[in-house]
Protein backbone atom coordinates (compact mmCIF):
# COMPACT_ATOMS: atom_id res chain seq x y z
CA UNK A 1 0.00 0.00 0.00
CA UNK A 2 1.29 3.45 -0.89
CA UNK A 3 1.93 6.21 1.61
CA UNK A 4 -1.40 7.89 0.97
CA UNK A 5 -3.38 4.71 1.41
CA UNK A 6 -1.62 4.00 4.70
CA UNK A 7 -2.30 7.45 6.12
CA UNK A 8 -5.91 7.49 4.91
CA UNK A 9 -6.67 4.05 6.29
CA UNK A 10 -4.83 4.47 9.57
CA UNK A 11 -8.02 5.15 11.51
CA UNK A 12 -7.10 5.69 15.12
CA UNK A 13 -3.31 5.37 14.59
CA UNK A 14 -1.29 8.57 14.93
CA UNK A 15 -0.36 10.07 11.55
CA UNK A 16 3.30 10.43 12.48
CA UNK A 17 3.43 6.78 13.53
CA UNK A 18 1.89 5.71 10.23
CA UNK A 19 4.45 7.71 8.27
CA UNK A 20 7.23 6.21 10.34
CA UNK A 21 5.90 2.75 9.45
CA UNK A 22 5.96 3.67 5.76
CA UNK A 23 9.54 4.90 6.14
CA UNK A 24 10.58 1.56 7.63
CA UNK A 25 9.01 -0.25 4.66
CA UNK A 26 10.96 1.96 2.28
CA UNK A 27 14.18 1.27 4.13
CA UNK A 28 13.54 -2.49 3.91
CA UNK A 29 12.95 -2.14 0.20
CA UNK A 30 16.21 -0.24 -0.16
CA UNK A 31 18.11 -2.95 1.65
CA UNK A 32 16.73 -5.55 -0.78
CA UNK A 33 17.86 -3.45 -3.69
CA UNK A 34 21.20 -2.41 -2.22
CA UNK A 35 20.39 1.27 -2.83
CA UNK A 36 21.63 4.02 -0.49
CA UNK A 37 19.93 3.92 2.90
CA UNK A 38 17.66 6.65 4.17
CA UNK A 39 18.45 5.96 7.79
CA UNK A 40 18.34 9.04 9.94
CA UNK A 41 15.12 10.40 8.42
CA UNK A 42 12.26 11.27 10.72
CA UNK A 43 8.59 10.69 10.07
CA UNK A 44 8.39 13.62 7.68
CA UNK A 45 11.35 12.56 5.56
CA UNK A 46 13.65 15.27 6.98
CA UNK A 47 17.08 13.85 7.62
CA UNK A 48 19.01 14.39 10.83
CA UNK A 49 21.86 15.63 8.69
CA UNK A 50 22.10 17.25 5.29
CA UNK A 51 22.73 15.40 2.03
CA UNK A 52 21.65 11.89 3.03
CA UNK A 53 22.04 9.01 0.57
CA UNK A 54 19.17 9.01 -1.92
CA UNK A 55 18.10 12.48 -0.69
CA UNK A 56 18.41 15.94 -2.12
CA UNK A 57 17.89 18.60 0.50
CA UNK A 58 15.88 16.16 2.60
CA UNK A 59 13.79 15.11 -0.45
CA UNK A 60 13.94 11.58 -1.95
CA UNK A 61 15.03 11.48 -5.58
CA UNK A 62 15.62 8.81 -8.16
CA UNK A 63 19.26 7.80 -7.75
CA UNK A 64 21.53 6.98 -10.73
CA UNK A 65 21.55 3.36 -9.59
CA UNK A 66 17.76 3.33 -9.57
CA UNK A 67 17.53 5.00 -12.98
CA UNK A 68 19.98 2.45 -14.45
CA UNK A 69 18.08 -0.44 -12.83
CA UNK A 70 14.75 0.76 -14.16
CA UNK A 71 16.14 1.37 -17.64
CA UNK A 72 17.90 -2.00 -17.92
CA UNK A 73 15.14 -4.16 -16.46
CA UNK A 74 12.00 -2.38 -17.65
CA UNK A 75 13.33 -1.30 -21.00
CA UNK A 76 12.01 2.23 -20.54
CA UNK A 77 8.51 0.83 -20.26
CA UNK A 78 8.69 -0.50 -23.83
CA UNK A 79 10.76 -3.66 -23.64
CA UNK A 80 8.08 -5.96 -22.22
CA UNK A 81 7.95 -7.89 -18.99
CA UNK A 82 10.41 -10.62 -19.94
CA UNK A 83 13.10 -8.72 -21.89
CA UNK A 84 15.68 -6.12 -21.01
CA UNK A 85 16.62 -2.98 -22.93
CA UNK A 86 18.98 -5.02 -25.15
CA UNK A 87 16.13 -7.38 -26.13
CA UNK A 88 17.70 -10.37 -24.37
CA UNK A 89 15.55 -12.62 -22.14
CA UNK A 90 15.75 -11.85 -18.44
CA UNK A 91 16.06 -14.28 -15.59
CA UNK A 92 13.34 -14.46 -12.96
CA UNK A 93 15.69 -12.78 -10.48
CA UNK A 94 16.09 -9.82 -12.82
CA UNK A 95 12.33 -9.58 -13.33
CA UNK A 96 11.73 -9.57 -9.57
CA UNK A 97 14.50 -7.01 -9.14
CA UNK A 98 12.86 -4.73 -11.70
CA UNK A 99 9.49 -5.07 -9.98
CA UNK A 100 10.99 -4.18 -6.61
CA UNK A 101 12.73 -1.19 -8.19
CA UNK A 102 9.53 0.12 -9.75
CA UNK A 103 7.54 -0.29 -6.51
CA UNK A 104 10.28 1.39 -4.50
CA UNK A 105 10.47 4.36 -6.83
CA UNK A 106 6.66 4.79 -6.75
CA UNK A 107 6.74 4.91 -2.94
CA UNK A 108 9.62 7.39 -3.08
CA UNK A 109 7.50 9.67 -5.24
CA UNK A 110 4.56 9.40 -2.84
CA UNK A 111 6.75 10.18 0.15
CA UNK A 112 8.18 13.13 -1.74
CA UNK A 113 4.68 14.58 -2.16
CA UNK A 114 4.01 14.20 1.57
CA UNK A 115 7.24 16.03 2.40
CA UNK A 116 6.33 18.85 0.03
CA UNK A 117 3.05 19.15 1.87
CA UNK A 118 4.91 19.39 5.17
CA UNK A 119 7.15 22.15 3.82
CA UNK A 120 4.27 24.16 2.33
CA UNK A 121 1.85 23.65 5.22
CA UNK A 122 3.94 23.40 8.41
CA UNK A 123 2.49 21.09 11.02
CA UNK A 124 0.14 19.44 8.54
CA UNK A 125 1.17 15.91 9.49
CA UNK A 126 0.51 16.56 13.17
CA UNK A 127 -3.17 17.24 12.43
CA UNK A 128 -5.82 14.55 12.52
CA UNK A 129 -6.84 14.83 8.86
CA UNK A 130 -9.36 12.60 7.16
CA UNK A 131 -8.46 10.53 4.13
CA UNK A 132 -10.49 12.87 1.91
CA UNK A 133 -8.65 15.95 3.22
CA UNK A 134 -5.28 14.27 2.67
CA UNK A 135 -6.34 13.40 -0.89
CA UNK A 136 -7.28 17.00 -1.57
CA UNK A 137 -3.87 18.19 -0.35
CA UNK A 138 -1.89 15.45 -2.07
CA UNK A 139 -3.57 15.81 -5.47
CA UNK A 140 -5.22 12.37 -5.63
CA UNK A 141 -8.65 13.96 -6.10
CA UNK A 142 -7.71 15.94 -9.19
CA UNK A 143 -5.63 18.67 -7.50
CA UNK A 144 -2.04 19.46 -8.36
CA UNK A 145 -0.50 19.77 -4.89
CA UNK A 146 3.26 20.02 -5.05
CA UNK A 147 3.18 20.75 -8.81
CA UNK A 148 5.22 23.38 -10.57
CA UNK A 149 3.04 26.17 -9.24
CA UNK A 150 2.71 24.69 -5.74
CA UNK A 151 -1.06 25.29 -5.80
CA UNK A 152 -3.70 23.09 -4.25
CA UNK A 153 -6.61 21.89 -6.31
CA UNK A 154 -5.83 24.01 -9.36
CA UNK A 155 -7.70 21.52 -11.54
CA UNK A 156 -11.30 20.48 -11.19
CA UNK A 157 -12.27 16.98 -10.17
CA UNK A 158 -12.86 14.76 -13.20
CA UNK A 159 -16.29 13.75 -11.99
CA UNK A 160 -19.42 15.02 -13.61
CA UNK A 161 -21.55 17.29 -11.48
CA UNK A 162 -25.07 16.18 -10.71
CA UNK A 163 -28.14 18.15 -9.69
CA UNK A 164 -31.37 16.69 -8.40
CA UNK A 165 -33.20 19.00 -10.76
CA UNK A 166 -31.08 17.96 -13.71
CA UNK A 167 -31.25 14.20 -13.32
CA UNK A 168 -33.16 12.42 -16.04
CA UNK A 169 -35.36 9.38 -15.48
CA UNK A 170 -34.00 5.99 -16.28
CA UNK A 171 -30.56 7.40 -17.04
CA UNK A 172 -28.00 4.85 -18.20
CA UNK A 173 -25.16 4.43 -15.79
CA UNK A 174 -22.46 4.75 -18.31
CA UNK A 175 -21.69 7.63 -20.59
CA UNK A 176 -22.73 10.33 -18.11
CA UNK A 177 -19.31 11.81 -17.51
CA UNK A 178 -18.92 15.17 -19.19
CA UNK A 179 -15.69 16.37 -20.72
CA UNK A 180 -13.73 19.05 -19.00
CA UNK A 181 -12.34 20.78 -22.09
CA UNK A 182 -8.99 19.10 -21.95
CA UNK A 183 -8.75 17.99 -18.37
CA UNK A 184 -10.52 20.51 -16.17
CA UNK A 185 -12.11 23.90 -15.75
CA UNK A 186 -10.17 26.42 -13.73
CA UNK A 187 -12.04 27.08 -10.49
CA UNK A 188 -12.16 30.66 -9.27
CA UNK A 189 -11.87 29.61 -5.66
CA UNK A 190 -9.30 26.88 -6.31
CA UNK A 191 -11.05 24.20 -4.23
CA UNK A 192 -12.08 20.75 -5.37
CA UNK A 193 -15.59 20.54 -3.89
CA UNK A 194 -18.14 18.75 -6.04
CA UNK A 195 -20.67 21.04 -7.72
CA UNK A 196 -23.65 19.05 -6.50
CA UNK A 197 -22.70 19.56 -2.87
CA UNK A 198 -23.95 22.66 -1.01
CA UNK A 199 -21.48 25.56 -1.02
CA UNK A 200 -19.37 25.78 2.08
CA UNK A 201 -19.37 28.88 4.24
CA UNK A 202 -15.79 29.56 3.15
CA UNK A 203 -16.78 29.40 -0.52
CA UNK A 204 -19.75 31.72 0.03
CA UNK A 205 -17.61 34.19 1.93
CA UNK A 206 -14.88 34.16 -0.72
CA UNK A 207 -17.23 34.66 -3.67
CA UNK A 208 -19.18 37.36 -1.82
CA UNK A 209 -15.99 39.22 -0.96
CA UNK A 210 -14.84 39.02 -4.58
CA UNK A 211 -18.04 40.07 -6.33
CA UNK A 212 -20.41 41.25 -3.55
CA UNK A 213 -23.42 41.31 -5.91
CA UNK A 214 -24.42 40.52 -9.48
CA UNK A 215 -23.78 44.16 -10.46
CA UNK A 216 -20.05 43.52 -10.18
CA UNK A 217 -20.32 40.43 -12.41
CA UNK A 218 -21.81 42.19 -15.41
CA UNK A 219 -19.61 41.67 -18.44
CA UNK A 220 -18.26 38.32 -17.29
CA UNK A 221 -21.45 36.34 -16.68
CA UNK A 222 -20.62 33.75 -19.36
CA UNK A 223 -17.21 33.15 -17.78
CA UNK A 224 -18.68 32.72 -14.31
CA UNK A 225 -21.40 30.44 -15.66
CA UNK A 226 -18.78 28.00 -16.92
CA UNK A 227 -17.04 27.88 -13.54
CA UNK A 228 -18.19 25.55 -10.79
CA UNK A 229 -18.22 28.15 -8.04
CA UNK A 230 -19.14 31.09 -10.23
CA UNK A 231 -22.17 29.17 -11.46
CA UNK A 232 -23.30 28.39 -7.92
CA UNK A 233 -22.71 32.01 -6.88
CA UNK A 234 -25.01 33.29 -9.63
CA UNK A 235 -27.69 30.69 -8.85
CA UNK A 236 -27.63 31.77 -5.22
CA UNK A 237 -27.96 35.41 -6.23
CA UNK A 238 -30.98 34.57 -8.39
CA UNK A 239 -32.66 33.32 -5.20
CA UNK A 240 -31.48 36.21 -3.03
CA UNK A 241 -31.85 39.17 -5.39
CA UNK A 242 -34.71 37.84 -7.51
CA UNK A 243 -35.78 39.49 -10.77
CA UNK A 244 -33.07 42.17 -10.53
CA UNK A 245 -30.27 39.59 -10.70
CA UNK A 246 -32.05 37.70 -13.50
CA UNK A 247 -32.43 40.87 -15.57
CA UNK A 248 -28.76 41.75 -15.16
CA UNK A 249 -27.61 38.32 -16.34
CA UNK A 250 -30.28 37.62 -18.96
CA UNK A 251 -28.76 39.28 -22.04
CA UNK A 252 -25.34 37.72 -21.54
CA UNK A 253 -26.82 34.27 -20.98
CA UNK A 254 -29.10 34.53 -24.03
CA UNK A 255 -26.16 35.54 -26.21
CA UNK A 256 -24.50 32.16 -25.47
CA UNK A 257 -27.57 30.14 -24.50
CA UNK A 258 -26.78 27.19 -26.81
CA UNK A 259 -23.21 26.78 -25.57
CA UNK A 260 -24.13 27.29 -21.91
CA UNK A 261 -26.93 24.72 -22.03
CA UNK A 262 -24.37 22.11 -23.13
CA UNK A 263 -21.71 23.19 -20.62
CA UNK A 264 -21.04 20.93 -17.59
CA UNK A 265 -21.70 23.87 -15.23
CA UNK A 266 -23.46 26.41 -17.41
CA UNK A 267 -26.47 24.13 -17.92
CA UNK A 268 -27.35 24.47 -14.23
CA UNK A 269 -27.36 28.26 -14.45
CA UNK A 270 -29.65 28.13 -17.50
CA UNK A 271 -31.97 25.77 -15.61
CA UNK A 272 -32.08 28.23 -12.71
CA UNK A 273 -32.73 31.11 -15.10
CA UNK A 274 -35.64 29.20 -16.68
CA UNK A 275 -37.13 28.69 -13.20
CA UNK A 276 -36.77 32.32 -12.11
CA UNK A 277 -37.37 34.34 -15.28
CA UNK A 278 -40.64 35.78 -16.58
CA UNK A 279 -42.78 34.17 -19.28
CA UNK A 280 -41.52 36.73 -21.79
CA UNK A 281 -37.91 35.96 -20.96
CA UNK A 282 -38.57 32.22 -21.16
CA UNK A 283 -40.00 32.70 -24.63
CA UNK A 284 -36.83 34.58 -25.49
CA UNK A 285 -34.76 31.57 -24.41
CA UNK A 286 -36.89 29.32 -26.61
CA UNK A 287 -36.49 31.59 -29.61
CA UNK A 288 -32.74 31.76 -29.07
CA UNK A 289 -32.35 27.96 -29.12
CA UNK A 290 -34.92 27.21 -31.83
CA UNK A 291 -32.94 28.70 -34.71
CA UNK A 292 -31.24 26.63 -37.40
CA UNK A 293 -27.61 27.60 -37.97
CA UNK A 294 -26.60 28.45 -41.51
CA UNK A 295 -23.72 25.97 -41.38
CA UNK A 296 -25.82 23.16 -39.88
CA UNK A 297 -25.20 19.90 -41.75
CA UNK A 298 -28.44 18.20 -40.71
CA UNK A 299 -30.67 21.27 -40.85
CA UNK A 300 -32.02 20.61 -37.34
CA UNK A 301 -32.83 23.42 -34.86
CA UNK A 302 -30.32 24.03 -32.10
CA UNK A 303 -32.81 22.76 -29.50
CA UNK A 304 -32.49 19.26 -30.98
CA UNK A 305 -28.69 19.44 -30.85
CA UNK A 306 -28.85 20.54 -27.22
CA UNK A 307 -31.28 17.75 -26.32
CA UNK A 308 -28.84 15.18 -27.73
CA UNK A 309 -26.07 16.42 -25.43
CA UNK A 310 -25.33 14.82 -22.07
CA UNK A 311 -25.64 18.13 -20.22
CA UNK A 312 -28.02 19.84 -22.62
CA UNK A 313 -30.73 17.22 -22.18
CA UNK A 314 -31.15 18.34 -18.57
CA UNK A 315 -31.66 21.97 -19.55
CA UNK A 316 -34.16 21.07 -22.30
CA UNK A 317 -36.16 18.90 -19.90
CA UNK A 318 -36.30 21.78 -17.43
CA UNK A 319 -37.44 24.06 -20.25
CA UNK A 320 -40.27 21.69 -21.12
CA UNK A 321 -41.30 21.42 -17.46
CA UNK A 322 -41.60 25.20 -17.19
CA UNK A 323 -43.57 25.87 -20.40
CA UNK A 324 -46.41 28.11 -19.30
CA UNK A 325 -48.24 29.40 -22.37
CA UNK A 326 -49.50 28.17 -25.75
CA UNK A 327 -46.85 30.30 -27.45
CA UNK A 328 -44.04 28.64 -25.50
CA UNK A 329 -45.44 25.16 -26.18
CA UNK A 330 -45.71 25.95 -29.88
CA UNK A 331 -42.11 27.19 -30.04
CA UNK A 332 -40.81 24.08 -28.27
CA UNK A 333 -42.79 21.49 -30.26
CA UNK A 334 -42.03 23.15 -33.60
CA UNK A 335 -38.31 23.08 -32.77
CA UNK A 336 -38.38 19.43 -31.68
CA UNK A 337 -40.59 18.13 -34.51
CA UNK A 338 -37.88 17.87 -37.25
CA UNK A 339 -35.66 15.71 -35.03
CA UNK A 340 -38.23 13.68 -33.13
CA UNK A 341 -37.14 10.26 -34.46
CA UNK A 342 -33.48 11.08 -33.84
CA UNK A 343 -34.33 12.13 -30.29
CA UNK A 344 -36.40 9.01 -29.60
CA UNK A 345 -33.46 6.78 -30.54
CA UNK A 346 -30.82 8.74 -28.64
CA UNK A 347 -29.43 7.95 -25.19
CA UNK A 348 -30.04 11.53 -24.01
CA UNK A 349 -32.70 12.73 -26.41
CA UNK A 350 -35.23 10.01 -25.57
CA UNK A 351 -35.63 11.53 -22.09
CA UNK A 352 -36.69 14.83 -23.65
CA UNK A 353 -39.45 13.09 -25.62
CA UNK A 354 -40.57 11.21 -22.52
CA UNK A 355 -40.71 14.52 -20.62
CA UNK A 356 -42.95 15.92 -23.37
CA UNK A 357 -45.28 12.93 -22.97
CA UNK A 358 -45.43 13.56 -19.22
CA UNK A 359 -45.84 17.33 -19.22
CA UNK A 360 -47.63 18.34 -22.42
CA UNK A 361 -51.21 17.68 -23.44
CA UNK A 362 -52.15 14.88 -25.81
CA UNK A 363 -52.88 17.44 -28.51
CA UNK A 364 -49.47 19.08 -28.13
CA UNK A 365 -47.80 15.66 -28.29
CA UNK A 366 -49.50 14.72 -31.56
CA UNK A 367 -46.24 15.29 -33.46
CA UNK A 368 -44.69 12.42 -31.46
CA UNK A 369 -47.55 10.03 -32.28
CA UNK A 370 -47.45 10.94 -35.96
CA UNK A 371 -43.73 10.11 -36.11
CA UNK A 372 -44.15 6.93 -34.04
CA UNK A 373 -46.81 5.59 -36.41
CA UNK A 374 -44.85 6.35 -39.58
CA UNK A 375 -41.53 5.05 -38.22
CA UNK A 376 -42.98 2.27 -36.06
CA UNK A 377 -40.55 -0.52 -37.02
CA UNK A 378 -37.48 1.74 -36.92
CA UNK A 379 -38.35 2.96 -33.43
CA UNK A 380 -39.61 -0.34 -31.99
CA UNK A 381 -36.44 -2.20 -33.01
CA UNK A 382 -34.18 0.31 -31.27
CA UNK A 383 -32.80 -0.04 -27.75
CA UNK A 384 -34.21 3.29 -26.54
CA UNK A 385 -37.00 3.59 -29.08
CA UNK A 386 -38.83 0.49 -27.84
CA UNK A 387 -39.13 2.06 -24.38
CA UNK A 388 -40.38 5.39 -25.74
CA UNK A 389 -42.97 3.58 -27.88
CA UNK A 390 -44.36 1.88 -24.78
CA UNK A 391 -44.57 5.25 -22.99
CA UNK A 392 -46.41 6.66 -26.01
CA UNK A 393 -49.05 3.97 -25.57
CA UNK A 394 -49.29 4.74 -21.83
CA UNK A 395 -49.89 8.49 -22.27
CA UNK A 396 -52.08 8.37 -25.38
CA UNK A 397 -55.78 9.07 -25.52
CA UNK A 398 -57.91 6.49 -27.35
CA UNK A 399 -57.78 8.40 -30.66
CA UNK A 400 -53.97 8.21 -30.55
CA UNK A 401 -53.59 4.77 -29.00
CA UNK A 402 -55.73 2.76 -31.41
CA UNK A 403 -53.92 3.68 -34.67
CA UNK A 404 -50.51 3.24 -33.01
CA UNK A 405 -51.35 -0.17 -31.49
CA UNK A 406 -52.88 -1.29 -34.78
CA UNK A 407 -49.70 -0.33 -36.63
CA UNK A 408 -47.57 -2.27 -34.14
CA UNK A 409 -49.84 -5.31 -34.41
CA UNK A 410 -49.68 -5.22 -38.21
CA UNK A 411 -45.87 -5.42 -37.98
CA UNK A 412 -45.94 -8.20 -35.37
CA UNK A 413 -44.13 -10.78 -37.55
CA UNK A 414 -41.08 -8.54 -37.98
CA UNK A 415 -41.10 -7.09 -34.47
CA UNK A 416 -41.56 -10.44 -32.70
CA UNK A 417 -38.20 -11.66 -33.98
CA UNK A 418 -36.29 -8.53 -32.92
CA UNK A 419 -34.34 -8.29 -29.60
CA UNK A 420 -36.20 -5.05 -28.75
CA UNK A 421 -39.29 -5.16 -30.94
CA UNK A 422 -40.58 -8.33 -29.27
CA UNK A 423 -41.06 -6.38 -26.03
CA UNK A 424 -43.30 -3.88 -27.80
CA UNK A 425 -45.49 -6.70 -29.19
CA UNK A 426 -45.68 -8.32 -25.76
CA UNK A 427 -46.62 -4.95 -24.29
CA UNK A 428 -49.67 -4.53 -26.51
CA UNK A 429 -50.67 -8.15 -25.80
CA UNK A 430 -50.56 -7.33 -22.08
CA UNK A 431 -53.03 -4.47 -22.63
CA UNK A 432 -55.77 -7.10 -22.98
CA UNK A 433 -57.32 -5.51 -26.07
CA UNK A 434 -59.06 -8.37 -27.88
CA UNK A 435 -58.97 -6.66 -31.25
CA UNK A 436 -55.22 -6.00 -30.91
CA UNK A 437 -54.40 -9.53 -29.69
CA UNK A 438 -56.44 -11.02 -32.50
CA UNK A 439 -54.56 -8.93 -35.08
CA UNK A 440 -51.20 -10.06 -33.69
CA UNK A 441 -52.22 -13.74 -33.78
CA UNK A 442 -53.45 -13.34 -37.35
CA UNK A 443 -50.19 -11.73 -38.48
CA UNK A 444 -48.17 -14.65 -37.11
CA UNK A 445 -50.22 -17.40 -38.79
CA UNK A 446 -48.18 -19.82 -40.87
CA UNK A 447 -44.99 -19.09 -38.91
CA UNK A 448 -45.72 -20.34 -35.39
CA UNK A 449 -43.42 -23.39 -35.51
CA UNK A 450 -40.42 -21.38 -36.72
CA UNK A 451 -41.15 -18.52 -34.32
CA UNK A 452 -41.41 -20.97 -31.41
CA UNK A 453 -37.79 -22.02 -31.87
CA UNK A 454 -36.40 -18.49 -31.74
CA UNK A 455 -35.30 -16.85 -28.51
CA UNK A 456 -37.35 -13.64 -28.75
CA UNK A 457 -40.39 -14.64 -30.79
CA UNK A 458 -41.03 -17.75 -28.67
CA UNK A 459 -42.02 -15.41 -25.82
CA UNK A 460 -44.55 -13.71 -28.08
CA UNK A 461 -46.05 -17.07 -29.13
CA UNK A 462 -46.43 -18.12 -25.50
CA UNK A 463 -48.24 -14.87 -24.66
CA UNK A 464 -50.58 -15.31 -27.62
CA UNK A 465 -51.56 -18.70 -26.19
CA UNK A 466 -51.84 -17.64 -22.55
CA UNK A 467 -53.47 -14.21 -22.90
CA UNK A 468 -56.18 -15.10 -25.40
CA UNK A 469 -59.57 -14.61 -23.74
CA UNK A 470 -62.84 -16.39 -24.49
CA UNK A 471 -63.49 -14.23 -27.54
CA UNK A 472 -60.17 -15.38 -29.01
CA UNK A 473 -60.52 -19.10 -28.24
CA UNK A 474 -60.98 -19.83 -31.93
CA UNK A 475 -57.76 -17.98 -32.77
CA UNK A 476 -55.89 -19.84 -30.03
CA UNK A 477 -57.13 -23.24 -31.21
CA UNK A 478 -55.94 -22.36 -34.71
CA UNK A 479 -52.46 -21.65 -33.31
CA UNK A 480 -52.40 -24.95 -31.40
CA UNK A 481 -53.41 -26.95 -34.47
CA UNK A 482 -50.74 -25.26 -36.58
CA UNK A 483 -48.09 -26.21 -34.02
CA UNK A 484 -49.16 -29.82 -33.48
CA UNK A 485 -49.58 -30.48 -37.21
CA UNK A 486 -46.23 -28.96 -38.09
CA UNK A 487 -43.52 -31.27 -39.52
CA UNK A 488 -41.19 -29.53 -37.06
CA UNK A 489 -43.04 -30.89 -34.00
CA UNK A 490 -40.24 -33.33 -33.12
CA UNK A 491 -37.73 -30.48 -33.14
CA UNK A 492 -40.04 -28.30 -31.09
CA UNK A 493 -40.24 -30.94 -28.37
CA UNK A 494 -36.47 -30.94 -27.89
CA UNK A 495 -35.75 -27.28 -28.66
CA UNK A 496 -34.53 -25.06 -25.77
CA UNK A 497 -37.23 -22.49 -26.64
CA UNK A 498 -39.81 -24.55 -28.50
CA UNK A 499 -40.39 -26.94 -25.61
CA UNK A 500 -41.83 -24.07 -23.56
CA UNK A 501 -44.33 -23.31 -26.33
CA UNK A 502 -45.40 -26.98 -26.43
CA UNK A 503 -45.81 -26.91 -22.64
CA UNK A 504 -48.05 -23.84 -23.02
CA UNK A 505 -50.21 -25.60 -25.60
CA UNK A 506 -50.70 -28.52 -23.20
CA UNK A 507 -51.65 -26.08 -20.44
CA UNK A 508 -54.21 -23.98 -22.33
CA UNK A 509 -55.99 -26.75 -24.27
CA UNK A 510 -58.77 -29.01 -23.02
CA UNK A 511 -61.20 -31.64 -24.23
CA UNK A 512 -60.87 -33.08 -27.72
CA UNK A 513 -58.15 -30.68 -28.80
CA UNK A 514 -55.99 -31.56 -25.78
CA UNK A 515 -56.42 -35.29 -26.44
CA UNK A 516 -55.47 -34.83 -30.09
CA UNK A 517 -52.37 -32.86 -29.06
CA UNK A 518 -51.24 -35.60 -26.67
CA UNK A 519 -51.70 -38.23 -29.38
CA UNK A 520 -49.54 -36.15 -31.72
CA UNK A 521 -46.77 -36.02 -29.13
CA UNK A 522 -46.97 -39.70 -28.09
CA UNK A 523 -44.98 -41.14 -31.06
CA UNK A 524 -42.06 -38.90 -30.10
CA UNK A 525 -41.89 -39.98 -26.44
CA UNK A 526 -38.99 -42.45 -26.87
CA UNK A 527 -37.01 -39.69 -28.56
CA UNK A 528 -37.65 -36.99 -25.99
CA UNK A 529 -36.88 -39.18 -22.97
CA UNK A 530 -33.17 -38.54 -23.48
CA UNK A 531 -33.54 -34.83 -24.15
CA UNK A 532 -33.12 -32.42 -21.20
CA UNK A 533 -35.83 -30.18 -22.68
CA UNK A 534 -38.13 -33.02 -23.78
CA UNK A 535 -38.15 -34.41 -20.25
CA UNK A 536 -40.12 -31.37 -19.12
CA UNK A 537 -42.90 -32.17 -21.58
CA UNK A 538 -42.85 -35.82 -20.51
CA UNK A 539 -43.19 -34.80 -16.88
CA UNK A 540 -46.12 -32.50 -17.75
CA UNK A 541 -47.87 -35.33 -19.63
CA UNK A 542 -47.51 -37.62 -16.64
CA UNK A 543 -48.91 -34.96 -14.30
CA UNK A 544 -51.93 -34.40 -16.58
CA UNK A 545 -52.52 -38.16 -16.77
CA UNK A 546 -52.79 -38.34 -13.00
Amino acid sequence: MGAYGAVGAGGGMDNAAMLQLQLQQLQQMQQLQGTPSMAGMDAFGMGAGVGLGGMSGGMPVQTPEMAQLLASNLGGGLGGAGYGANGQPQSMAEVYQAAYAAAFYAQQQQLQNLMRMQQQVPGLMHQNLTAQQLQQFSGLDGGMAGGDNGGYGSRMSGRDDRSRVGRTMGRNRAGDRGDRNGGGSQSLSGSVARSDSPPSEAEIAEMDSRFVSVDNCVGQISVLARDQHGCRFLQRKFDEEGAKAVDLCYDEIIAEAVELMMDPFGNYLVQKLIECCSDEQRSGVLRAVSVVKDDSLDGLPELVTIALNTHGTRAVQKLIEMLNSPEEVSLATNALRPGVVTLIKDLNGNHVIQRCLQRLSSEDNQFIYDAAKVHCVEIATHRHGCCVLQRCIDHAIDEQRRPLVLEIASQALVLSQDPFGNYVVQYILDLGLSWANGEVMTQLLGNYAELSMQKFSSNVVEKCLKLADASLEKNRNTVVREIMQSPLLDRLLMDPYGNYVVQSTLTVTKGVLHTELVERIRPHLPLIKNSPFGKRILRLLLENKK
